[in-house]
């Protein structure tokens, strides 16, 4: 499944955590948006299309930077403009402003509800939704102290993971940690001079079936009955 890219690095966002209630079968959860929303240049809207932002700006006579156009080119076109983008795995960081081990990483989440609202003069205001899953109380707790700050955030993408073969399966059993009961185990088999060991001749004699014992030619089947024996009658007992 293909994932259109949207990152942002560090970029200045204001934060609002939104709490909502997740029927999970009969019980009710907590669920956690984190809602953000920033100003940036009208370059931001080339994330999304490569002519999105030629569709809404237009080159005037003042322009002094290049390729940066800061007229409108529909002033009474309706803001702000949602577009319709979904990403079903982000990874959201909040960047400690102090230390950055303290920042908050956020996987897994899904991203959407992209809004922007240009503006004259070039500038884009920007806001989405990333809709957590299944936060820990420590991260909701730093969460909480995030919520109405403007601190840097980056967005990034995460590829979907590929389903893996049988052989890649079975590739990786290969090279999982050995336990100690099984290296113990592995090891008495390997040991000279033990019962368990075993020699090559045993290995072949083992894989090699058993012959089928021979039946001397002049012995005559015992179910071959004896001339002159008597019939059975009821009860065992037998008539001459």
């Amino acid at each position: 499944m293909a994932i259109e890219i949207f990152n942002l690095v560090k970029d200045k966002m204001e934060v609002y955590v939104n709490l909502r209630i997740e029927k999970h079968g009969e019980n009710n959860e907590n669920g956690y948006d984190v809602k953000c929303r920033g100003r940036f240049s009208n370059s931001i809207l080339l994330k999304f299309d490569a002519e999105l932002r030629d569709a809404l700006y237009m080159d005037d006579e003042q322009r002094d930077v290049e390729d940066f156009k800061k007229k409108l080119r529909f002033p009474r076109i309706a803001k702000p403009i949602a577009w319709e983008l979904e990403v079903p795995r982000t990874l959201l960081r909040l960047h400690d402003a102090d230390n950055s081990a303290e920042d908050l990483v956020l996987s897994d989440a899904k991203t959407d509800s992209f809004v922007f609202e240009p503006m004259e003069g070039g500038t884009v205001e920007l806001s989405f939704r990333v809709k957590l899953k299944e936060p820990s109380e420590e991260q909701v707790m730093k969460l909480l102290r995030a919520n109405g700050q403007t601190i840097p955030i980056s967005l990034e993408c995460a590829a979907l993971e590929e389903k893996q073969d049988n052989f890649q399966q079975a590739e990786l059993l290969t090279q999982e940690p050995m336990s100690e009961a099984r290296k113990e185990a592995e090891s008495m088999f390997d040991k000279p001079g033990t019962d368990m060991a075993l020699k090559p001749d045993d290995v072949v004699a083992a894989a090699e079936p058993e012959a089928a014992p021979e039946t001397p030619t002049n012995v005559e089947p015992i179910t071959k009955a004896k001339r002159g024996s008597g019939r059975k009658v009821a009860g065992g007992a037998a008539i001459e």
